[in-house]
């Protein structure tokens, strides 16, 4: 997805922190910030494995 959204123009990087570890979160977080200053948005996909992909799901199918 990364690749994508730089393709199309856009920013992004994707950063495979377990968020039960705080020390990785928090690595995130640095990261984060340190590229842009700021945090607009996060996907946090862990779980479930679903038989989609995330950019294939169907609104009805996500839970917010």
């Amino acid at each position: 997805m990364v690749k994508l959204i730089i393709k199309s123009g856009g920013e992004a990087f994707s950063h495979a922190a377990n968020v039960a570890n705080y020390d990785e979160v928090q690595d995130m977080i640095k990261k984060t910030m340190e590229k842009w200053g700021r945090v607009d948005i996060l996907i946090s996909n862990a779980g479930i494995l679903r038989d989609k992909l995330f950019s294939k799901m169907e609104l009805d199918t996500l839970t917010w």
